[in-house]
């Protein structure tokens, strides 16, 4: 019992070996050899003559692209598309397969067992083991799916004239409800072509035995039916595809394939297209594949939302928004600037009610909007007036400390100044429906797409990090300003573990470390909101907002030189 009988068959023997021996398992030779030598057709003989006359022995071949008494796979078959190809083949064909000593290493020396060391000094191929652990060894954890030959089904490779094209094998393999649908072209040249029907296999249905062919949407459990939709991974690529179950059964299956390369399809899963919106999708991406289908399918029903949420960033908002609020140009478009922005702000705010069916007044969000906006322009009027750079040479530093000042990198800042202030806002929308504990309203409307594509354009997308400490952590920020003793919440902010990722927080022995550039730049950014929180207060007057910002100045510089003298040692920052 649990011992496995495997037999070096001679090619032809095999049957005999598992039927009169009583054999598990059989080496299969012709694997190594015929693929080695490209004799694709010939191999496409051996396993469709095998399905017709006994299934049952397929799944009894071992596999191999070396062994013992043969050259290594890496001079067999080299160390790039072939070899991979050909190993993927060993996996997911019926059978066992065996990889040869060193084979996985990229070992070039033949195994001797009468050896005592090998003579080569070799050292493993790390390039090649990465790209077994990334392609091959996945696929090994699926040996279920691919081990026996009850649903596998061979197909024809059809090329555009009609033909059979034998270079390509094109089969399929169902278990415990998954499906996997596989193409490998094992020869040096492109091609492309379409499945319809399976080669004929010897099947035995409740005791009537004949030969059985398929059509790959039988095979793959496809109903044919245009209400019905597949979406399937692409194991190398991992994007994902859909087709509509009519498309498959009625077109067959087609595909494209370079010299040496696989195709293996995996993960299937059917939708039912009640309302016609995967119809659109799948119209829409074509034969183009996305990394997530079902991220696709909602990004696409939050379309409305992103394209206005997007328009908010385009240069005509930017640059109305910078020459208003930074450049301070003080022309007669001043208002028609910021009540553009606000059009369209409400544009954004009125697709989300529609979108959402909320019964809610957008003006008071409009309002505080436009007062932040505002509150720009006026903090810039304010460090011009009062923190001149001409009088005072530290002045420098409060217009460096400022991030919309014209002395940062204002354009960049303004971008990134702009979406908190747009996401942030909208908390508002949601609140005022009395749903404060609604789940995350930015992951609601799918919004990080639209954030990344925005920060992917100026090359900033680590910014997401300190973007997402803004918007959730907003009040706790504003605590290190508001009082007289601000220790405590300067440094609750280190206990925050997103601040603490973005701050670089790291341990060296035994001393903790932080960012210093990170470090500043959330202070920076920190100080910059407080003083827009002082501008908008409509209860101060001009004397007392100098006071509050001239204060709140001071405390910054303190933090920073604290910062300075302890090393951007966590312990000894606090300290100090």
């Amino acid at each position: 019992p649990d011992t496995l009988l495997l037999a070096e068959a001679f090619w032809l023997m095999e049957g005999y070996f598992v039927r009169t021996l009583g054999m598990h398992r059989v080496y299969n030779s012709a694997f190594m050899h015929m693929m080695m030598k490209e004799e694709n057709a010939k191999y496409r003989d051996l396993i469709s003559n095998t399905l017709e006359f006994e299934p049952e022995i397929l799944k009894r071949y071992v596999n191999f692209m070396s062994n013992p008494d043969e050259e290594t796979a890496i001079k067999q078959f080299g160390t790039n598309d072939k070899y991979f190809g050909v190993c993927m083949l060993m996996l997911t064909l019926p059978g066992l397969p065996m990889f040869a000593h060193g084979q996985i290493e990229g070992y070039t020396e033949k195994y001797g067992m009468e050896y005592q060391r090998a003579y080569y000094n070799e050292t493993p191929n790390q390039w090649l083991i990465d790209r077994h652990q990334y392609e091959i060894f996945p696929l090994m954890k699926k040996r279920y799916l691919f081990s026996q030959v009850s649903n596998f089904w061979l197909f024809d490779f059809i090329d555009g004239y009609g033909g059979i094209n034998e270079n390509v094998f094109a089969y399929t393999n169902t278990e415990h409800g998954e499906r996997a649908l596989i193409f490998y072209n094992n020869k040096y040249e492109n091609t492309s072509g379409t499945i319809f029907r399976s080669s004929p296999k010897l099947m035995n249905n409740y005791g009537s035995i004949g030969l059985e062919a398929r059509t790959n949407a039988e095979a793959l459990w496809i109903k044919p039916s245009e209400k019905h939709f597949y979406i399937f991974r692409d194991h190398i690529s991992n994007l994902e595809f859909i087709k509509t179950g009519i498309d498959i059964a009625v077109n067959g299956f087609k595909s494209e394939l370079g010299a040496f390369k696989y195709l293996v399809y995996l993960d299937w899963r059917e939708v039912y297209d009640e309302k016609g919106d995967w119809a659109k999708l799948a119209w829409r991406l074509g034969r183009n594949g996305v990394p997530n289908m079902q991220r696709a399918f909602d990004e696409m029903k939050m379309e409305a939302i992103h394209i206005a949420f997007e328009k908010m960033f385009d240069d005509e908002s930017l640059n109305g928004f910078i020459k208003t609020c930074i450049l301070e140009e003080t022309d007669e478009t001043e208002k028609d600037r910021i009540s553009f922005i606000d059009e369209r702000y409400f544009n954004l705010l009125n697709t989300i009610k529609n979108h959402f069916g909320f019964d809610s007044d957008l003006k008071p969000i409009i309002e505080n909007f436009e007062k932040t906006i505002v509150g720009v322009r006026k903090l810039n009027f304010l460090i011009d007036d009062i923190f001149e750079v001409k009088k005072k040479s530290v002045s420098k530093n409060i217009h460096h400390a400022i991030q919309l000042s014209r002395a940062t990198n204002y354009h960049d800042n303004s971008i990134i100044f702009m979406l908190w202030l747009i996401i942030s806002n909208m908390k508002e929308l949601f609140t005022l429906e009395g749903k404060v504990n609604r789940r995350n309203y930015v992951d609601e409307m799918l919004l990080d797409s639209s954030v990344k594509k925005i920060l992917q354009k100026l090359d900033k997308i680590n910014e997401i990090n300190l973007l997402n400490i803004f918007i959730n952590n907003f009040d706790e920020m504003m605590e290190v300003f508001n009082r007289e003793e601000n220790k405590d919440e300067l440094f609750s902010l280190f206990d925050n573990e997103a601040v603490r990722i973005y701050l670089g927080v790291n341990q060296f022995e035994n001393i903790w470390y932080y960012s210093k550039e990170n470090f500043e730049e959330l202070l920076n950014w920190i100080f910059t909101f407080y003083g827009l929180q002082i501008m908008k207060n409509e209860s101060y007057d001009s004397k007392t907002e100098a006071n509050l910002f001239d204060k709140s100045y001071k405390k910054y510089l303190e933090i920073i030189e604290a910062s300075k003298k302890s090393e951007y040692k966590l312990e000894q920052f606090k300290e100090k």
